[in-house]
């Protein structure tokens, strides 16, 4: 039986028999399509690195935060630690297909550690209905500056010779804000148009 309205989300309205079997299903393609889109990688056109590196973009963050919304702030946050133990498992889950802990606790294990609540944050609010309005772009930056914080840290350590916060600002922040919002707004607009076609199917149903 449905719990209280407050605790729906996408995949439910989707998929509203509750088990484990649909649980468990959901989680493991969450965990194929954060991968997958891990693997989505571009560069930005005239931003560098202060070393004059090309600023890589992946979907990553993206799958995340639409997983948090979808699946809520439980299931999500599950998802989302799924994902990460496969990959430290072996599975070739991260970006370029990387695995294991070595890939984990390098420059990126940070930002990596953050997805966990960053997941939970958008999905609690998509539970109380957020992600069927444009405040979900609101929400995602909250959860996307979630992400930085112990990315950031975690890289400052890393790479040891770093000034905190200028240099690891530097490196870990300001080249990766534009491909960031571009995400966050994809992401924003996502939900909010599969629950319009959500509900112009069960209106055709309906007649």
């Amino acid at each position: 039986m449905q719990q209280a309205a407050t605790f729906r989300t996408l995949s439910v309205a989707v998929f509203p028999r509750e088990s484990i079997l649909r649980n468990a299903l959901l989680v493991a393609a969450a965990v194929v399509f954060i991968g997958l889109a891990a693997q989505v990688n571009w560069n930005y056109p005239f931003i560098e690195t202060r070393a004059g590196n090309p600023v890589p973009i992946t979907g990553q963050t993206f799958a995340v935060l639409v997983t948090g919304a979808l699946l809520g702030s439980r299931l999500g946050t599950a998802a989302v630690l799924a994902y990460l133990v496969a990959g430290v498992a072996g599975a070739p889950v991260f970006a370029d297909w990387s695995r294991y802990y070595t890939t984990f606790a390098g420059a990126s294990g940070g930002y990596l550690i953050g997805f966990l609540p960053a997941a939970f944050i958008v999905g609690w609010f998509a539970e109380r209905g957020w992600d069927k309005s444009g405040w979900l772009l609101l929400v995602m930056l909250v959860a996307n500056a979630v992400i930085y914080v112990p990315g950031l840290i975690w890289l400052n350590r890393w790479l040891a010779i770093m000034s905190f916060p200028v240099d690891t600002f530097e490196a870990g922040l300001w080249p990766f804000i534009p491909g960031d919002l571009a995400k966050l707004i994809a992401a924003s607009l996502v939900l909010p148009a599969g629950w319009s076609i959500v509900e112009f199917v069960r209106g055709r149903r309906s007649e």
